[in-house]
């Protein structure tokens, strides 16, 4: 089986949180070939049409007249809330007043304070990666929680593998407090308030995981 396709679920039954993240896994890999190709051809007079070749887009535009261009330029300019992880306050403006939920406000807001803290000076090379992979780690986090929590719950599956991506990349950011306090990027009474507020936030995660694990058990039997 080609490394970009996995099985439909059975028919019948709705995608669950483990169908969604292979979907997902799926989608990474498109979004890393078209930034690369994209990479690649950026001075190229024909670049779309190459990328559109080679990515296996016979034409951008279908028999409709859609111009699908236009949407991928959409999709993947959502990945920007994915964080660049050597520009700590980039993002942080395309989350500015968004009608989030609440843990994901909290996450948004650790992502500020987090910012605050360590800025953007030059530090050490460890100091520099603890530092990126802080910020990176609760401002995922955030917009992944933007992405699960944003709407209705109408696909569970789909928000309880955003939840577990965001759950990630929180605990990443988790991991890099230590490095970042013995590098001097924050003092340890910093440190143990961002513990106490990661630790805050995963708490939050997990309950909503809990209850919508129960609630697609409830709606989908032994399905779920």
């Amino acid at each position: 089986m080609p490394d970009d396709e996995f099985p439909e679920p059975q028919s019948g039954r709705p995608w669950d949180e483990y169908d969604w993240e292979r979907f997902l896994q799926q989608q990474d890999r498109k979004t890393d070939e078209y930034l690369r190709l994209l990479e690649k051809y950026a001075d190229h007079p024909d670049r779309d049409a190459i990328v559109a070749k080679e990515m296996g887009w016979d034409d951008l535009e279908d028999e409709s007249g859609h111009d699908w261009g236009d949407e991928l330029d959409e999709v993947f300019s959502e990945e920007v809330a994915d964080v660049d992880d050597e520009k700590p306050g980039q993002t942080l403006d395309l989350l500015v007043n968004r009608e989030r939920h609440p843990l994901a406000s909290d996450a948004f807001n650790l992502t500020l304070q987090v910012s605050k803290w360590i800025g953007t000076e030059s530090h050490s090379s460890e100091g520099d990666a603890a530092a990126s992979q802080l910020f990176a780690g609760v401002s995922n986090c955030g917009a992944k929680l933007s992405a699960a929590l944003g709407d209705d719950y109408d696909e569970l599956g789909m928000t309880l593998a955003y939840l577990k991506r965001g759950l990630k990349s929180i605990m990443g950011g988790l991991d890099a407090i230590e490095p970042c306090r013995k590098s001097g990027l924050i003092t340890a009474a910093q440190a143990t308030e961002l513990e106490t507020r990661i630790f805050a936030v995963r708490g939050g995660i997990i309950e909503i995981m809990g209850n919508l694990r129960g609630e697609f058990r409830r709606r989908n039997g032994s399905n779920g």
